[in-house]
């Protein structure tokens, strides 16, 4: 019987079939590798890749995506990513900087790698206007000084950014740290005398450790007009830290700490801050000493201010107390002062009088058999614009200041963040005016 034209192209066509699949299946996709690329000493970039490109050797460029490591060599240089996207794995390293100086990075998305930006030695390195996701640290400096970190968006990382083992005078300025799982802005180690200006810190809470700003052995650092709220804790000061500063920050809605100093941290000064809104505490003390207390806005705490384990011999005035569930909260026999020796602190429930009329009250406010303040405000103080000096008073000492670094910016060498009363990042004609309008004024 002869077959038909038809089935035996019909059987051809089932083999073909047959083979192709059997080829498919047996055919492996091309995998994207991770690059890693240098930027070497002499300018070169190693391997040459088509996605930076130089004219200069001074300013690289990308031209699109990454996938992979950068490794940079060479100072005096601008990385500028044209807001592509620098992408890792999930582990390794996006920038990796070692000694390096002057090195600008900017625009650039980095993403998935164990370390976002990992720098070990440099200085004069600025990082500038990325976006900072999905990283275990976003930012991660060892050993590194005078180095800046600006408008910068750092967010869904294990940890924001984390300085540590002597990273000193860096200026972490004008960035948003937001929902970092459990960390925001961490100082470690003997990184002293660093400056946290200006930064939106919030949303940090997937731990009960986890804070907005931590500083530990840590001294001379800075954290002021910063909007630190809806963390876990939004400040922690601890270990031996001492003579850091805490100023004019809007510090709000944590669920335990609004401030939180312990471990034998001494002489921290905290400055004319909104604290308001804590579940739990606005301020609390463990085991910290000598520390001054004014001029804030303590408010709508479950408790205003907590003392635990020998925390003693601080210093509390002008601040208001206003709405706490308990405003002053003590967890042992400890004695503080509650007024400089002339005038003392606003409180929501004092039922004084004050018959001379000079804005104190007649008598004490009691707050327990160890403590009480003996000058009590009869109305809330209210920060005293133009003192520059923060002498109580705007005369012309706090115009000469302002004079003296007139035309400085955050960064520059006569740069005094006292003189900048706008809390724009300059000292200008706008901080002059603020003394002039306020010359003569006293808080009282």
């Amino acid at each position: 019987m002869k077959t038909k034209p038809f089935s035996k192209l019909t059987n051809t066509l089932f083999l073909i079939s047959l083979l192709t699949l059997a080829l498919a299946f047996n055919v492996q996709p091309a995998k994207s590798e991770d690059t890693t690329i240098y930027i070497k000493n002499d300018g070169s970039t190693q391997p040459p890749v088509p996605a930076i490109v130089t004219s200069d050797n001074i300013t690289y460029t990308f031209t699109s995506n990454i996938t992979g490591s950068i490794i940079v060599e060479r100072s005096h240089i601008i990385i500028k990513g044209n807001n592509y996207t620098l992408m890792g794995s999930g582990t390794g390293k996006g920038f990796t900087l070692y000694m390096p100086t002057n090195v600008t990075i900017s625009n650039i998305t980095i993403t998935h790698f164990a370390y976002g930006i990992y720098m070990d030695g440099p200085t004069r390195i600025t990082i500038t206007n990325n976006i900072i996701t999905n990283n275990s640290y976003g930012i991660n400096f060892y050993r590194c000084s005078h180095n800046t970190i600006r408008n910068n968006t750092i967010t869904n990382n294990n940890f924001g950014m984390f300085l540590s083992y002597s990273s000193r005078n860096n200026t972490i300025e004008a960035n948003r740290v937001t929902a970092n799982r459990e960390g925001g802005i961490g100082i470690w180690a003997g990184s002293n005398g660093n400056r946290i200006l200006r930064n939106i810190v919030s949303g940090n809470t997937l731990q009960a450790y986890a804070y907005g700003i931590m500083l530990s052995y840590i001294s001379n650092a800075t954290i002021a007009y910063n909007t630190v709220r809806n963390n876990y804790n939004n400040i922690i000061i601890s270990n031996y830290s001492a003579y850091n500063v805490i100023k004019e920050n809007n510090i709000a809605d944590s669920i335990m700490y609004g401030i939180y100093l312990y471990g034998r941290t001494n002489k921290i000064r905290i400055i004319r801050n909104n604290i308001t809104g804590s579940n739990t505490y606005g301020i609390s003390f463990r085991i910290s000493f000598n520390c001054t207390v004014y001029g804030n806005n303590i408010a709508n705490n479950t408790e205003g201010i907590a003392f635990y384990h020998l925390s003693a011999n601080s210093t509390f005035y002008y601040n208001n107390f206003v709405g706490n569930t308990k405003h002053v909260v003590f967890n042992a026999n400890i004695s503080d002062f509650w007024d400089n020796g002339f005038a003392g602190n606003y409180w929501d429930d004092y039922a004084g009088s004050d018959a001379d009329g000079d804005g104190i009250g007649d008598v004490p406010y009691v707050i327990n058999l160890l403590n009480e303040d003996r000058y009590p405000l009869m109305s809330p103080y209210a920060k005293l614009r133009g003192d520059v000096n923060e002498d109580d008073k705007v005369d012309g000492k706090d115009l000469a200041i302002v004079t003296q670094v007139f035309g400085s910016y955050s960064c520059h060498e006569r740069w005094n963040v006292q003189a900048d009363l706008n809390h724009d990042g300059k000292v200008d004609g706008k901080d002059v005016v603020i003394v002039v309008v306020n010359f003569g004024k006293t808080p009282f």
